[in-house]
């Protein structure tokens, strides 16, 4: 997917130091299916090409999900989080680019561990805070803020405020979240602790943009989900990925409107085609193993191999257990080097 991205981004001009690198933990409800681990390397490629000439981001995975973990999160937290520090310690080594990290919900805790032993290696912010370019953008959707940031102490929370820009976007009747003004004051008390924001979206005043979601109800804490996979949320969905830019110091390409909007039309089609049979409200639906042309959809093809190999094997269909911590220790040393992100 990457190869046949950056050849249209080559096509129009555009080179990958222009944008921004966003790691994106696919759990939680992140739509890492449709910017390139799952819905088709066709669709992978648009997405990704209308959000980097639209916003300047493009999203790069830590390719391991929920179920991946047997479906434990304290295991995809601390196995996740460990991946993104191996990475974030790369990034500052000048090894690979690494602007921001993506995260929603059962994401939380690893993008907070990641963050938080990042900062403690770093000098716990003792070295002063670092310029707007050098911090780390942390950027949560349906999230409280709770798994691995509530429980730090001030001095932490301090030190983190010196090196990360953290921004929490949720959905004012998200029950999921809390909802209320005592629920919505504390979640900006908790995100301000670590010099951060929490962004709100008012989902029952744009029900128009949800189309006819489920029985027309609000959509709760399924308000994220639906806005990368419906094509008529794709007002909320320049809303979310305006704000992960402006998050990230992302600029749109210069380039003419015409061929910008036709590119994000041609992202749209292909995401109403798959939303056919897509169940927004369950986040975390675990990956089809087996449908090509799954193995080149991204730098690191073992994993999904392996899922292959395992699904197909004797009793197939068996979910992928944490015993094959071999191949996911190499794949995700795989991750951390992948030259796509290499900084010049």
């Amino acid at each position: 997917m990457y190869a046949a991205l950056e050849g249209e981004l080559t096509m129009r001009g555009v080179a990958l130091d222009q944008l921004k690198v966003v790691t994106m933990i696919a759990a939680g409800g992140c739509p890492f299916r449709e910017y390139g681990l799952g819905d088709g390397l066709e669709h992978g490629v648009a997405m990704q090409l209308s959000m980097a000439l639209k916003h300047g981001i493009i999203f790069d995975f830590v390719p391991v999900t929920f179920s991946d973990f047997n479906s434990h999160i304290v295991s995809l937290g601390v196995g996740v989080g460990a991946a993104l520090l191996a990475k974030l310690r790369a990034r500052e080594a000048g090894r690979v680019r690494m602007d921001g990290v993506m995260f929603a919900c059962k994401g939380t805790l690893a993008a907070a561990l990641a963050a938080r032993a990042f900062v403690l290696e770093d000098g716990g912010g003792g070295g002063g805070e670092a310029d707007d370019r050098a911090k780390l953008a942390l950027f949560g959707m349906g999230t409280d803020l709770t798994q691995g940031f509530d429980d730090m102490t001030d001095e932490s929370a301090c030190a983190c405020s010196m090196q990360l820009n953290l921004a929490a976007m949720n959905s004012l009747q998200d029950t999921n979240v809390g909802h209320g003004e005592a629920t919505k004051a504390g979640l900006e008390a908790r995100a301000a602790r670590f010099g951060g924001t929490a962004v709100w979206i008012d989902v029952e005043a744009r029900l128009k943009e949800f189309g006819t979601f489920g029985t027309g109800s609000n959509p709760e804490h399924g308000w994220y989900p639906a806005a990368f996979r419906r094509k008529c949320c794709s007002a909320v969905k320049a809303s979310i990925l305006d704000e992960l830019a402006c998050l990230v110091g992302a600029t749109p390409c210069d380039l003419d409107e015409v061929a910008v909007a036709a590119v994000g039309g041609a992202a749209g089609e292909v995401s109403q085609a798959s939303d056919v049979t897509s169940d927004v409200g369950h986040a975390n639906v675990e990956t089809n193993a087996g449908c090509a042309p799954r193995g080149a959809l991204i730098p690191n093809a073992m994993l999904l191999d392996l899922k292959a190999n395992y699904a197909n094997g004797p009793g197939g269909g068996t979910k992928l257990g944490l015993r094959h911590v071999e191949t996911k220790v190499t794949l995700l040393k795989d991750f951390v080097g992948n030259e796509m992100f290499v900084a010049e």
